[in-house]
């Protein structure tokens, strides 16, 4: 499989090193990549090739998501973008990622970030705080995290 750079994909060989991105439609858990019947999850698999697959229409729980990966793959680095500390207990995410890193042999990464869109805070009925008290909370909640962490 190739990728172009201009993000087309094609059968032949994928460069080790490269990063492939996949965007799902709205609601389809089998990502099959363009012109082939190759899945998304036999791709990221590969030895030296970097996968995300994205899913924009469809906001699904992150580590039920990337548990869903993980079980697919056996190289696949997994992770978050970007959690908002707002919206998740720091303890209960440092479990998250813990069992994710047992599940996946090691392989969970996570994100996390202090917040930046008001429309979210407004839906969730959460105070749009200043970010110097969003950074507080994340600084916090990453120590919390840490600690947890044992590191």
């Amino acid at each position: 499989m190739t990728v172009s750079s201009d993000g087309d994909v094609g059968i032949g060989t994928l460069t080790p090193g490269a990063r492939l991105h996949v965007v799902a439609p709205a609601g389809d858990s089998s990502v099959i990549l363009p012109g082939s019947s190759i899945g998304a999850s036999e791709i990221a698999d590969e030895p030296g090739v970097a996968c995300d697959i994205v899913n924009p229409s469809d906001q699904l729980a992150p580590f039920s998501a990337l548990a869903t990966a993980a079980a697919a793959t056996t190289r696949l680095r997994l992770g978050t973008l970007v959690l908002d500390n707002d919206f998740r207990h720091p303890a209960i995410t440092a479990k998250e990622v813990a069992t994710l890193d047992v599940l996946s042999d090691g392989r969970a990464e996570v994100g996390l970030g202090a917040g930046w869109d008001a429309a979210d805070y407004d839906r969730s009925g959460i105070p749009f705080d200043p970010p110097t008290i969003r950074v507080g909370r994340l600084e916090e909640g990453a120590l919390i995290m840490r600690g947890l962490f044992g590191d």
